[in-house]
Parts: C-alpha cells; sequence; structure tokens
C-alpha cells in the first residue's frame, strides 16, 4: 500500500505534466487566426499590440460601431465579407461640379467614348492611426468599359472624399448618376500606431474647389489630349510636327535650289554639252559598226591588162 507521500509526490507529478502539455498545446495552436476571442492580441516585451491583417465584415462593422473608423453615410448593403463599395458623389464634367447642391443633382450624365470624367467618392472616409486602406477599382465598372486609373493605397490617418479618374473605353457613351457604385475599399489593421500619420486633410468643399480649378485649368476632356499635353510626352502635336518638318527643310537644299544652281553655274552647262556630244557620238560609232559589209570583198580581183598572145611558128616553103 503506498504511503501519503508517495501519493502526494505523485498528485504534484500530474499537475506540473497537466501545465507542461497546456502550456505546450497554447504555444503550438497560436497562430492569429486561432485568436477571435483576444482580438488576435498578443503579449510582448514591450506591451500589447494587434496583429496585423486584412479586417473581415465584422470587424468593420465592429470598427464603426466604435466609432474608431468612420464611414460618412455608410450604407450597410454595400459592406462585402471583407471590403466596402464605394460610390459616386461628386461629377466634374465641363466646368461644373455637380453634387448634392446642384439642380442636376439626380440626373444622369453621359460620358462620350474616350472621354475622361473625374470623380469624388459620396463617402468621406477617416482612418485612425493604426488602419491604412486600399482601394481598387469594381470589375462590373471594367466589363462596362469604364476604365478607373488611380486606385491604391491611402494612408493611416487620411480624412475625406476618394478621387477618381475614368475613362470609358467603350465605342458607344455611357450613362453615369451620383450614388453608383465606383469603386472597393479594403482596410488593413497594422501593427502598432503610425508616427507620423497624413496631415494634408482638407474639407470637401476646398477639395472641390480646388480640383475643379485644376481641371478648368488643363482643359482636358479625352485621353488623346492628356497625352498630348502632358510634359514627359512620347508624342508630337500638330504644330510640333509642322515645325520639325519645316526645321527639316531649312537644312536642305529643295528642287528648285538644284535647278537654280546648276542653270547658274557655266561649268555646268559645258559638262552637260561634252557628256550630249559623247553621247551622240557613241551612238554613230555603234550604228557605223552594225552596217553590212559589200559583196565585192568576196570576188576575184580584175587583172588590168590581159597578156598577149604567143604567135604560133610557121614552117619553111623551099
Amino acid at each position: 500500500m503506498p504511503s501519503a507521500g508517495s501519493l502526494t509526490f505523485g498528485i504534484i507529478l500530474t499537475k506540473c505534466r497537466n501545465s507542461i502539455i497546456a502550456i505546450t498545446t497554447d504555444l503550438f495552436s497560436f497562430h492569429p487566426l486561432n485568436l477571435t476571442a483576444h482580438e488576435r492580441v498578443i503579449t510582448h516585451h514591450s506591451g500589447v499590440f494587434a496583429m496585423p491583417g486584412f479586417l473581415p465584415y465584422q470587424k468593420i462593422k465592429e470598427r464603426i460601431d466604435q466609432k474608431l473608423l468612420n464611414i460618412s453615410d455608410f450604407e450597410p448593403s454595400n459592406l462585402e465579407a471583407c471590403s466596402y463599395d464605394l460610390r459616386i458623389g461628386t461629377i466634374f464634367q465641363h466646368g461644373q461640379i455637380i453634387n448634392k447642391a446642384h439642380d442636376k443633382h439626380s440626373e444622369q450624365f453621359v460620358i462620350k467614348p474616350g472621354e475622361v470624367i473625374y470623380l469624388l467618392t459620396w463617402e468621406e472616409i477617416k482612418l485612425p492611426e493604426n488602419i491604412c486602406a486600399t482601394v481598387f477599382p469594381r470589375n462590373f465598372d471594367s466589363f462596362e468599359g469604364l476604365l478607373v486609373l488611380n486606385p491604391g493605397h491611402i494612408d493611416a490617418g487620411y480624412e475625406g472624399a476618394i478621387t477618381v479618374t475614368a475613362i470609358n473605353l467603350r465605342k458607344t457613351p455611357l450613362a453615369i448618376q451620383r450614388g453608383r457604385k465606383i469603386l472597393t475599399i479594403v482596410f488593413e489593421e497594422m501593427l502598432c500606431n503610425t508616427s507620423n500619420p497624413y496631415k494634408r486633410n482638407i474639407s470637401r468643399q476646398e477639395r472641390e474647389d480646388q480640383f475643379n480649378a485644376a481641371l478648368v485649368a488643363q482643359d482636358t476632356h479625352n485621353l488623346s489630349e492628356i497625352i498630348a499635353q502632358g510634359s514627359d510626352s512620347p508624342y508630337f502635336t500638330k504644330q510640333e510636327v509642322e515645325a520639325k518638318i519645316l526645321d527639316l527643310r531649312s537644312n536642305f537644299a529643295t528642287k528648285d535650289d538644284v535647278k537654280s544652281i546648276i542653270i547658274s553655274h557655266w561649268a555646268s552647262w559645258l559638262s552637260l554639252i561634252f557628256t550630249f556630244i559623247a553621247a551622240v557620238a557613241g551612238v554613230l560609232a555603234v550604228v557605223v559598226s552594225m552596217q553590212p559589209k559589200s559583196e565585192n570583198n568576196n570576188q576575184n580581183p580584175i587583172p588590168l591588162e590581159s597578156p598577149s598572145p604567143t604567135p604560133s611558128p610557121r614552117g619553111t616553103q623551099g
């Protein structure tokens, strides 16, 4: 029968073994995806911080409810699995700012083939110092032929609407309207708060006025105009091409210049005369050489005098 001391020692060993197993299990099972109950928070020697990663549906909604992430005019139906669809809020076209205060704010606007359109999103976002975002064009717009050019990264600390540049690549006009979905935004939680958040935030009214003034000064309405007006454009405008042609012409003699030089130079005239004479002489020599030979060349020559006949001898009579 075991003694009380051995039983106590056995209990202690069993507890130690169970503790070691539990610690080992926690260590090897630790993964950001397994820490849903702890908000993916781990203890570090410098404190407690959140693991980086994209925010899913429930976390985006939770951050918005907690005022840690702000999306103005938030539409719950636009919230997807791990993104939010942003809508068109302001349209810049032909010097006009079509926003909610415009008389035609509820009408459709036609984008001609090849035309460039400039937009601001309906929603204004406010990112905290530990969340950044990335904006992507929607597949549906690309399928329709509307090419969105400038989506990309948004720094932590940014506040305001997002600017959009789009081109109608179809052969037919395309109609757009305020409230149409135009971009998809995803949010990513960083390792810690940034020490240098975005600071150049301005109001929506200031952003609209500055953007429209820049577009009016640029005065570009289609893709070809943008390419031609770019300071580093690889293409020439029509005026630049004509100027370069004139410049090239000034460096070379024209047909009339060559003609006047030949006429005015006496040595050129003499060269032309001698060349003409030589050509005529050559032609005559060829003609003479091709004449047939006389038939007398094939007969014996006629002697000038005939030889006198020799007298026959006569006999003597007796």
